[in-house]
């Protein structure tokens, strides 16, 4: 095709719609954009609390479980949750999870200076829970998984050797929408998985675009569950 003939349909084509754009039609469009943006302004709290509102995906609590899984990250809501749970009576058996390691700050003697340590998610998760007063000898910690697919896979794993058929899952309340689907795959071993969420101690659930860390969070939680719905 040569360049006059392009430029000619391309002339055309903007001739058409210009035809087409009549100033009924330019003014019927800003009524609407008008219109939309009014509505968004006016419902805009609704929305995004929908927005958030779709992470959450929990279950009701049942009496009795065969153990309660604490994933890695944010491990003080997570485990302060667990331990919640654990004084119901929900569970006697608590397993940590988690490889990935976080810098805390510990200190070996009362007269000597903080130092910093690296511990895995799972024992500081492990820590947490006898700080809130869960027995020592009814916590297992798993240095196991650097993601939620990993640790599923370590939690199957451990309820096969165990015998589980009953299981909680804990993590955030804005997780739990990809934590339903990384352990889908539970039901075709016949074990039932029930997800509880836990608040986030730095920003509320119900307005989470009112602090960076609530931004982030549901930003990477749909990022990542893309992710997954496209890879698994």
């Amino acid at each position: 095709m040569k360049i006059t003939e392009a430029l000619d349909i391309a002339w055309w084509k903007i001739k058409s719609f210009y035809q087409w754009f009549t100033p009924s039609r330019f003014w019927a469009t800003w009524r609407l954009l008008f219109t939309v943006g009014l509505l968004v302004l006016i419902f805009h709290v609704y929305i995004l609390q929908a927005i958030g509102g779709f992470l959450i995906n929990t279950d009701k609590m049942p009496d009795k479980v065969d153990a309660i899984f604490v994933l890695g990250g944010n491990t003080f809501d997570r485990s302060n949750h667990a331990a919640e749970l654990y004084f119901e009576g929900l569970s006697k058996n608590i397993v940590t999870l988690g490889a990935n390691e976080a810098i805390i700050i510990k200190t070996i003697f009362p007269d000597t200076a903080d130092r910093l340590v690296r511990h895995s998610d799972c024992f500081i998760s492990r820590d947490q829970l006898i700080l809130e007063g869960v027995s020592e000898d009814h916590i297992r910690a798993l240095d196991l998984g650097t993601s939620t697919r990993e640790e599923a896979n370590a939690i199957l794993n451990h309820c096969k050797q165990n015998g589980y058929e009953k299981i909680v899952i804990v993590s955030d309340k804005f997780h739990t929408r990809r934590m339903r689907y990384s352990f889908k795959d539970f039901d075709v071993h016949e074990i039932e998985v029930l997800l509880s969420g836990c608040s986030h101690s730095f920003y509320d659930e119900n307005f989470w675009w009112k602090s960076e860390e609530g931004m982030i969070m549901v930003n990477n939680e749909y990022m990542k569950l893309l992710y997954y719905y496209i890879n698994y």
